[in-house]
């Protein structure tokens, strides 16, 4: 079905009946309104895309999957579209989580998900629940009912308060996901955490969901280099052969081209550029070395925007 066209409750009286599609009415509205103020869903929004994103920034010519919070339908907080596969994230940011508590229980809302998305045709729909205690986790990973195991998963991510950058320096696989994105080889926690603070930042622009290629190119309007560049299929082809034969006669400079970043490393100094190699700064930057000469560190240092 053309997504464009769909109307999703009344797929849901169509599919289950009308009080699922009320159901799901009043818990859209419900979840647009309490989205306010809320950060866990934020915090674990910028992580999904930046593990997504780590894994297909090197590669060329993909279709960047497409992802959405607060979406219609009964798992309802985040939904990411792959080519061949359609998952929807629930998120419960409590110390006790059941999945059959209450009038609607996530088991419903789990089952519900999977019947409207086979109906709608989307491929292969999923539905993960995400927790905050990793005890809970344990505990609601060995009871997923049976009437939605084939198609669901419990994970758990941490909060720490609305402290983003405590939650970047606790969680060391919330850093591993950033480090690809970022423009140092060698990131540190406040480069990471500037990561992760622009990636929400970039998804805030995009309430009707986007891919996720876009959201990473729309962050150059908060910050123009914190984030990598795209695919780069050969730095080598970055650096004009002028540039290099002057840069390599320089005694004791190193220099690498990662991530698509210039940098250096002499007399016990390092540094990168602040653009990447693919700005128009960085061909003035090699024309101006090649016309001045330098023949020292020294003499290069003083050309270094």
């Amino acid at each position: 079905m053309n997504d464009a066209k769909i109307d999703i409750y009344a797929a849901i009286e169509s599919c289950i009946d009308v009080k699922a599609s009320t159901y799901a009415k009043n818990k859209q509205r419900g979840g647009s309104s309490g989205k306010k103020g809320s950060r866990y869903e934020d915090f674990y929004f910028a992580y999904k895309v930046a593990l997504i994103a780590s894994e297909y920034i090197d590669k060329d010519c993909v279709n960047w999957p497409f992802i959405c919070q607060q979406i219609k339908g009964f798992v309802d907080d985040m939904q990411v579209k792959y080519e061949g596969e359609t998952q929807y994230f629930q998120l419960k940011n409590a110390s006790n989580v059941s999945w059959n508590a209450g009038g609607h229980s996530i088991e419903t809302d789990f089952h519900y998900q999977y019947v409207l998305s086979t109906f709608l045709g989307e491929p292969k729909p999923t539905t993960t629940l995400v927790v905050s205690n990793v005890l809970e986790q344990h505990k609601l990973a060995k009871e997923v009912p049976n009437k939605i195991k084939k198609h669901s998963d419990v994970l758990h991510f941490p909060y720490c308060g609305d402290s983003l950058n405590r939650l970047v320096i606790e969680n060391n696989e919330l850093q591993e996901a950033l480090k690809p994105l970022s423009r140092a080889l060698n990131p540190s926690l406040d480069e990471l955490c500037g990561v992760f603070g622009i990636l929400i930042l970039s998804g805030m622009s995009f309430p009707e969901g986007m891919k996720i290629d876009d959201l990473i190119k729309n962050t150059t309007i908060y910050h123009p280099s914190l984030l990598r560049p795209f695919y780069i299929a050969n730095t080598e082809l970055l650096l004009s052969d002028g540039f290099k034969r002057v840069v390599d006669g320089i005694q004791g400079l190193t220099y690498s081209v990662a991530k698509g970043f210039f940098s250096w490393n002499a007399l016990g100094t390092s540094g990168i550029l602040g653009f990447d190699c693919k700005d128009s700064r960085f061909i003035d930057f090699q024309d101006h070395v090649e016309r001045q000469q330098p023949t020292t560190f020294d003499d290069f240092e003083g050309l270094l925007p």
